[in-house]
């Protein structure tokens, strides 16, 4: 993680996570269910997921305390303070710290993988990277969460968006298909108000 960008980015995620009120959502948590993604993984008989761009950890702790005989979970993050004090004791086993444009950082192969409110995150030109490294390591399944809307933590914790890729469904989908994944599923949820707020891509290999 030598480069200057990968660098800054750390630096902002390790200050981000320092706020309490930014861990209270968890995309990935609220996916999992409301899309039924533990049927596809069982349907798909998949063994060891990989939840790429952790966070607070939210989202695996209910794989492991829920469906822990189930399922192999493992946490990738770009801050080494991410996860909450539920993983203390599990930290050095559970999570690989790195950066997932980088195939140095992220490189090894897992059934199925969850990146869930992380793709708004990367800078534009690194995007492309990320995908690439999504549809290479994922072995049988991928899914994708992606928000459609600016952010308001970041200006408040650090003074700049931290929503980097803002760009409609279309252009995701299109990107997503370039990297290699072909055979996928979508759906755009939206706001009472009619905006499209969050995209959900289901993408298996």
């Amino acid at each position: 993680m030598s480069e200057p960008l990968s660098k800054s980015e750390k630096e902002k995620y390790s200050t981000v996570w320092k706020c309490d009120k930014y861990r209270l959502f968890s995309s990935g948590e609220r996916s999992i269910r409301n899309l039924n993604i533990v049927d596809i993984l069982r349907t798909c008989k998949v063994k060891t997921v990989l939840d790429a761009g952790c966070g607070s950890g939210k989202l695996m702790r209910t794989l492991i305390e829920e469906y822990g005989d189930e399922f192999s979970v493992h946490g990738f993050d770009i801050a080494e303070n991410c996860l909450d004090p539920f993983f203390d004791k599990i930290k050095n086993d559970i999570l690989t710290i790195g950066v997932l444009w980088d195939e140095k950082d992220f490189n090894k192969k897992y059934d199925a993988i969850i990146c869930a409110d992380v793709l708004e995150h990367i800078p534009t030109e690194k995007v492309k990277l990320v995908l690439d490294n999504l549809c290479r390591c994922t072995k049988i399944f991928c899914y994708l969460s992606i928000a459609l809307f600016p952010d308001d933590f970041g200006p408040m914790i650090v003074g700049q968006p931290l929503h980097l890729t803002l760009k409609e469904p279309n252009w995701w989908i299109t990107q997503i298909q370039k990297a290699g994944f072909i055979n996928l599923r979508h759906i755009t949820e939206k706001h009472p108000n009619g905006t499209e707020i969050w995209l959900h891509v289901l993408l298996f290999k």
